[in-house]
């Protein structure tokens, strides 16, 4: 039992050790910051649109309401990029 207890402790403090490094690097930081605010665009699409419309009853297909959501998953998009080439890299 001891030895199985200290295999997963090594195996833990290995694993931990990496993802700390992996977080560490510059290009997870960057994209992290695209995603958080890929989704804070995608969430708060409708309320920017009225700011810009000035009226409370957007409708669903209104133009700056999709533009918005599209530049938020654009960012989104961007992060998932950088993370995939990060880790083929």
């Amino acid at each position: 039992m001891e030895i199985l207890l200290n295999a997963f402790s090594q195996f833990m403090s290995s694993y931990f050790s990496s993802m700390v490094d992996m977080l560490k690097s510059v290009d997870v930081i960057i994209a992290v910051c695209f995603a958080v605010l890929g989704c804070a665009t995608a969430v708060l699409a409708r309320r920017i649109t009225r700011i810009i419309r000035k009226r409370n009853d957007i409708d669903d297909n209104d133009t700056a309401l999709i533009a918005i959501k599209a530049t938020g998953l654009v960012f989104m998009l961007v992060a998932f990029l950088i993370l995939v080439l990060q880790t083929l890299a």
